[in-house]
């Protein structure tokens, strides 16, 4: 979408007092939390945090221990620390208040989305998500997910406008995954799965041939997200000798497998852990000494990501199905209400940390923790499970009301394409922090069960 229609969006008076009500409750709820919950409460908030500060004093990208960054990708980094330059790192209300302004900008694209696909405004869908309480409270966190959703929602607003992708519109397209990328380096799979899946669809849609699809689309997008990476995996390179986005791969598997291993295995957490990191320091022991201490250190990605592969190969299939049954409940279903406990201070973090290490979620147990749940968490927990809720039986109406209609068929059926890119990446870790970047989605297919819902009723 160009500067010009968000200008024009902005200049809305609907959308102008819609922006002050939401700043308001923005602040409200930042006085309300802590003192640094935004940092603290933050999933991975260091490994962002402190590349930023050195960002904003020496234009580096340094670790809290100094080292060079190399354990994921620059850009939050880099636009946590123009917000440090030019305000300050004691105060974090600056980067929650421009998180809060990229989640308004958000839910302005994806109100232009369901215009484009309904042919009529859809002003309720910006307001739904923009006051979505699981994208809502990521907001007020250090973490990358509202930087990456607003980054996707654009490559989604410039797939839906089809017609635009043969003509120069593909180039930003481009740059756009490279942005994606260099946030959050899940963003190099959906990219490139995007690209060839968007060339299919072109071929089907325009009934050009395949090499003409390839030549007017595929390659010149290909050629300038390359570009666009470049300038990172040269830096690293010459770094280290090595060309690679991000060394994080290692550590990512190993989450997923305890994670594994947690869904089907009755012992606690840390003797999960224990178990793993004991064979763990055994295998480099026999491979490389200097990575017992280092795992996360750049030579030691390949070998970790080795023997993890190893190891979940080796995991009964049921067990992988289990887990992966229970972290698509988790991605679709989880409120997000323990965000809110965390960064208001609500007594009951550590009643609620014990009941899910417990792993029994029979009757008996989740009725016992409820009556001892603390009253204020529990108004919070309930307003985010009936906005969860509705909005899925919505979505799912919509899924099925886009599906059966030509008109929107196409949409739908990429909109699910990114669902199971994304379930794809998450594999085994579905939580309702990575759901963020899927809300607009799931708010737009709702709004579109709700209006054909609306038209069957008036016919």
């Amino acid at each position: 979408m160009c500067l010009k229609k968000i200008v024009n969006l902005i200049k809305d008076k609907k959308n102008s007092v819609l922006l002050v009500i939401f700043l308001t409750v923005n602040i409200i709820l930042f006085l309300f939390s802590f003192k640094d919950a935004t940092l603290i409460e933050g999933a991975d908030s260091g490994q962002y945090f402190y590349p930023a500060l050195s960002f904003a004093d020496k234009f580096e990208l340094r670790t809290a221990n100094g080292d060079l960054l190399m354990f994921g990708t620059p850009l939050y980094s880099v636009f946590l620390g123009i917000i440090f330059k030019a305000f300050g790192s004691s105060n974090l209300f600056f980067v929650v208040m421009s998180q809060c302004v990229l989640l308004f900008m958000t839910g302005m694209i994806a109100r232009k989305i369901g215009q484009k696909i309904l042919k009529k405004d859809s002003f309720i869908i910006q307001i739904l998500l923009i006051f979505n309480p699981n994208s809502l409270i990521t907001s007020h966190l250090i973490q990358s997910e509202t930087l990456f959703t607003f980054i996707l929602i654009l490559i989604v607003y410039l797939i839906v406008n089809f017609e635009n992708l043969l003509k120069s519109k593909k180039f930003l397209l481009a740059v756009l995954f490279g942005l994606l990328t260099l946030t959050r380096p899940a963003g190099l799979y959906f990219s490139i799965f995007i690209v060839f899946s968007i060339s299919l669809i072109l071929h089907i849609k325009f009934r050009h041939t395949i090499i003409q699809i390839f030549q007017r689309f595929t390659l010149p997008v290909l050629i300038v997200f390359t570009l666009s990476l470049s300038p990172w995996l040269h830096r690293n390179f010459a770094i280290t000798g090595e060309v690679f986005l991000s060394t994080n791969a290692g550590a990512y598997l190993k989450d997923q497998y305890l994670k594994l291993l947690k869904d089907n295995s009755p012992d606690s957490e840390i003797v999960i852990l224990e178990k793993v990191d004991k064979n763990l320091k055994a295998y480099f022991a026999k491979n490389a000494n200097y990575c017992i201490d280092n795992e996360r250190n750049w030579r030691c990605n390949s070998l970790l990501e080795e023997h993890i592969k190893e190891q979940m190969l080796q995991t009964p299939v049921e067990h992988h199905i289990k887990s992966l049954g229970l972290s698509f409940m988790n991605l679709f279903f989880s409120p997000g209400s323990s965000n809110y406990r965390n960064y208001l201070a609500i007594d009951g973090k550590r009643d609620f940390i014990e009941f899910l290490s417990n792993n029994d979620f029979r009757y008996t147990k989740i009725e016992a923790y409820f009556k001892t749940m603390n009253y204020g968490y529990y108004s919070i927990f309930i307003l985010t499970a009936i906005y969860s809720i509705v909005l899925k039986i919505f979505a799912i109406s919509g899924l099925y009301k886009g599906l059966i209609n030509k008109n929107t068929r196409l949409n739908i059926v990429f909109f699910i394409l990114i669902f199971c890119i994304f379930m794809a990446m998450y594999l085994y870790l579905g939580q309702s922090r990575f759901r963020v970047p899927l809300e607009p989605i799931l708010v737009i297919i709702a709004y579109i069960g709700l209006i054909k819902r609306k038209d069957e009723k008036n016919n």
